[in-house]
């Protein structure tokens, strides 16, 4: 047991890195009622509460991998991650003899992520498909999906929300699920959610993005689309409170009339930041705020933090903080974005001596994501030479 302990923790070293300092759920900050509204705020005080309990007390949910499972997480990390014998899809693909005529094809140097509506419909599906495999390829008895998603739990990953750590945690983590489709498809790589295109509709719920064509339904079970009947694990549905028990079992989601997106001036707000302390949860909560407002927008399972990552849509929503975040720090970031560092209480830190529990996490400030691994395309924006924005499903306004 404890050998098998040993392997989980190195398996995700980096998600796992650093103690856990229980935060303020206060939502407080100069003008952040322009961007929330009251609803958003109570779901935020409620969703940083229940993180801080469950992250101090623990709870039943937490998993216990086999070797092979721990070997195959462990493999999927960022090469300066963690201490494993694989690292990444490269090094997986060195050592699949079986199948090197088709990785010798695979796309060299960084891959590139689009907005969803952005893809052509060659890529949308090999996403789609790679997807649909991944939840139904199993490691032991345990979907290679689930095992992934079940990471975002407050008792393996405290500091991943309400922290400093909230940006370069989830940085690494989605890069994994990315590394993981490709395991499946070389060629696939993880779209963005724009949601500020949604913003704009009357209602967001009419997107192509709730229809077949893309994530299925948005409202209730979803019976729908490439994701229909989307399985939840059991320990998961014990610590969901999911609008029915009926339907804990399989996906569920509860868009709303409301909208609940990033808008331009919110971005516009996150970006007026300088150094990295000002994006995070301890010294100005806007960033992650606004982020959680999608979280409640989808509803069902995306609203509650022990089963988000669940719903294929939280990986495109991170992609699209993700890829905000690296356009805060090519145009506005001041210093060296590798070391402008921030403790858990939100004190700056720009020595590349980090104390313990900072090092870890201060690995996902490193250039190597966007150099090495991915780069994210422009969002999508039209005029009157590009009025589709370069999709049949998005275009400008009249």
């Amino acid at each position: 047991m404890l050998q098998s302990a040993l392997m989980f923790l190195q398996a995700i070293a980096f998600l796992t890195c650093c103690k856990y300092v229980r935060p303020s759920c206060r939502i407080t900050g100069k003008d952040i009622s322009k961007f929330l509204s009251d609803g958003d705020e109570k779901f935020l005080e409620e969703a940083c509460s229940s993180w801080n309990d469950y992250a101090t007390q623990g709870h039943t949910g937490v998993i216990e991998l086999f070797q092979a499972q721990d070997i195959w997480l462990c493999r999927l990390g960022s090469s300066r991650s963690l201490d494993c014998d694989i690292s990444g899809i490269q090094g997986a693909a060195r050592r699949d003899v079986k199948r090197s005529a088709y990785y010798k094809k695979c796309p060299k140097g960084p891959t590139l992520r689009k907005e969803i509506r952005s893809l052509t419909y060659s890529e949308r599906r090999r996403f789609l498909k790679a997807v649909q495999k991944l939840k139904n390829t199993f490691v032991g008895n345990v979907s290679r999906y689930d095992i992934i998603a079940r990471l975002h739990d407050p008792t393996i990953a405290p500091q991943a929300h309400f922290s400093a750590a909230f940006l370069p945690w989830h940085r690494e983590y989605i890069l994994r699920f990315e590394n993981a489709l490709k395991e499946i498809d070389c060629f696939v790589t993880l779209p963005y959610w724009d949601s500020t295109l949604d913003y704009a509709l009357p209602d967001g719920r009419d997107s192509i993005l709730w229809t077949d064509k893309y994530m299925g339904n948005g409202d209730g079970p979803v019976d729908s689309g490439p994701f229909s009947n989307w399985s939840i694990p059991e320990e998961v549905q014990n610590n969901v409170p999911i609008f029915s028990t009926q339907f804990r079992d399989i996906l569920f989601r509860s868009t709303s009339e409301s909208p609940g997106f990033f808008t331009p001036r919110s971005i516009d707000a996150i970006f007026e930041a300088r150094r990295f302390r000002e994006l995070v949860w301890p010294v100005n909560i806007l960033f992650e705020a606004v982020h959680g407002r999608i979280h409640n927008w989808v509803g069902g399972h995306m609203r509650y933090l022990l089963s988000v990552a669940f719903d294929p849509v939280f990986w495109l929503h991170h992609a699209f903080v993700d890829c905000l975040w690296e356009e805060w720090r090519e145009k506005f970031q001041e210093g060296d974005p590798e070391i402008d560092y921030v403790t858990e209480d939100g004190e700056l830190h720009d020595s590349p001596n980090l104390a313990d529990f900072a090092r870890g996490d201060a690995h996902g400030l490193r250039n190597d994501y966007t150099e090495k691994y991915y780069k994210c395309a422009p969002r999508p924006t039209c005029s009157v030479k590009q009025p589709t924005c370069n999709s049949r499903y998005l275009f400008c306004d009249p």
